[in-house]
């Protein structure tokens, strides 16, 4: 009957979101990607990069073949219908509450403490932020894997099992997204404090299954030729602090989800603050494992998993807050099965034996069997309030724009949304600024550039135009607007290599031609 509530609200939770359209990379990953559409594209999608096998190829090294296929699954069982394609996202996040609720019933935390955490995660707000979004189905698939691992890590009864489970859930994993190659940190974790004889080795032996997985994966990276990942850790120092920034705002995401957004600048914070928030998060982890371990050993698994999830999560999402000086929400997602890993260990640890003590009134009989699903109820409505904000594009650049209207990433949504409106006066001022927070991004040089094109400030338009198209070659808009300014800046032999660049791997796309044609009259009336 548990199970069929946890379903239900699931279900119920994010119910919204099957009014939503396609935003972001839903139209390029699913609804107008053409490797989508047959089984040779098929073929392309598990070879090759997710973003790279798309509608507007990008060369970005995220490897997920299993994303691809579930993907590619999908628009082979409901096409484009945005309506069912959300509806198989509502599925995936039901099914990773019913695997999280039989994880922790596999470790051994009592029906009640299982089913109440697991409710409030359940429908959580920051849910919304994968739930709502089509691409943030990977981040479910990864999960299902990684809660199916926990719960048969009770079954690693012997080194050659224990290195399986290990290398099996961190490949899997991996092949969703790149943060479950580190699944086997918690499964490590699990199976070395089990109070069995032997439970440390075939705890190393999970954390080597792992490490074999993730030289597996590297393997076959280097095989079929993709791109390398790139390292933006800049040095341990600066690493650190990054992460601890990112904790910052995911937590804030978990305990106070008011202004959850797409893209958030988060700050870089202080050495020395970095370093005391750094030191009273693992003193604070230490004494509970300590605590954990002398009242509820068998609870001390459980616990180190969650909080491993939860360092994991940040360590690894630091390196996009160096690169890009900007995390996503949806990283919260994360964050919260952590919490409810470590949540449900204290909880059972500081919990009595017995919890059958009589209630002196009916009123608090019925709090104390129903107050789980009454506090789950009321947290619907914030629920229900992001899932409406993915309705479609502009409703998304709205609701950031409301929730942080200082953050840069609210002044790029504010010029898209004019440059989208063909209001390029009224975009300029807004991208501009947030050109000068972020110079290292080029995400708003399309609309930079092509109100510089306005201007008919040709040459100075390339420069903004040249890194944003050649960064995303398969967008026909960006191809577009730069060959149009060096056409208009009279550098035709530039235009003429990528021209020919392109077509090779797009032929026929009329822009090319167009070009191409606009370039033979130029060239012929040249002296």
């Amino acid at each position: 009957m548990r199970a069929a509530w946890l379903a239900f609200l699931a279900l119920l939770g994010n119910a919204p979101a099957l009014r939503n359209g396609f935003v972001l990379d839903d139209n390029v990953l699913v609804v107008n990607n053409p490797f989508v559409r047959s089984w040779s594209g098929l073929g392309q999608l598990l070879r090759h990069e997710l973003f790279v096998a798309s509608a507007e190829p990008r060369f970005v090294p995220y490897y997920r073949p299993l994303s691809g296929l579930l993907n590619w699954l999908s628009y082979r069982l409901v096409g484009a219908s945005a309506p069912l394609q959300h509806g198989l996202n509502l599925l995936l996040h039901a099914g990773v509450t019913l695997a999280a609720f039989r994880a922790l019933q596999a470790l051994d935390v009592r029906l009640g403490v299982a089913f109440g955490l697991t409710l409030l995660f359940t429908v959580h707000p920051a849910t919304a932020e994968v739930v709502a979004y089509i691409g943030g189905r990977q981040d479910m698939l990864g999960w299902l894997f990684t809660l199916a691992a926990v719960r048969w890590a009770a079954f690693a009864s012997n080194l050659p099992r224990a290195a399986a489970l290990g290398f099996v859930a961190s490949l899997l994993g991996g092949f969703c997204h790149e943060l479950f190659l580190a699944s086997f940190l918690p499964l490590s974790l699990l199976v070395a404090t089990a109070p069995t004889r032997g439970s440390k080795q075939r705890g190393v032996a999970v954390a080597l299954g792992g490490v074999l997985a993730v030289a597996a994966l590297l393997g076959l990276r280097a095989g079929l030729g993709l791109l390398p990942f790139e390292a933006n850790v800049d040095g341990p120092l600066r690493a650190t602090r990054a992460a601890v920034g990112v904790f910052a705002r995911l937590l804030g995401d978990a305990l106070f989800p008011v202004d959850l957004a797409v893209d958030v600048t988060v700050p870089l914070p202080g050495a020395g603050l970095s370093a005391l928030l750094l030191a009273l998060s693992a003193g604070l982890s230490l004494l509970l494992a300590r605590a954990v371990a002398r009242r509820r050993p068998s609870m001390l698994g459980p616990a180190l998993a969650g909080l491993s999830i939860v360092a994991a999560t940040c360590a690894l999402h630091a390196g996009v807050m160096l690169k890009y000086g900007i995390i996503s929400d949806r990283y919260a997602y994360a964050l919260l099965i952590g919490l409810l890993l470590t949540s449900a260990a204290l909880v059972e640890t500081w919990l009595p034996e017995t919890t059958e003590v009589p209630s002196p009134s009916a009123l608090l009989g019925l709090v104390k069997k129903c107050g789980a699903v009454g506090l789950a109820l009321a947290i619907v409505p914030l629920t229900w309030a992001r899932d409406t904000s993915w309705r479609d594009q502009r409703a998304l650049q709205q609701a950031m724009i409301a929730a942080r209207p200082d953050d840069p990433e609210s002044w790029l949504a504010e010029g898209m949304m004019h440059f989208a409106a063909d209001e390029l006066d009224a975009a300029y001022p807004k991208c501009a600024a947030y050109r000068q927070a972020r110079p290292e991004s080029d995400k708003a040089n399309l609309c930079i550039g092509s109100w510089l094109l306005l201007q008919r400030r040709a040459p100075e338009a390339a420069q903004y135009l040249r890194p944003y198209a050649l960064a995303r070659p398969g967008m026909a808009t960006a191809r577009r607007t730069l060959l149009f300014a060096l056409l208009a800046a009279r550098r035709y032999d530039e235009a003429a290599e990528l021209v020919e660049r392109w077509l090779a791997d797009f032929p026929g796309a009329p822009e090319l031609l167009e070009a191409q044609s606009a370039l033979a009259a130029r060239q012929g009336r040249r002296p």
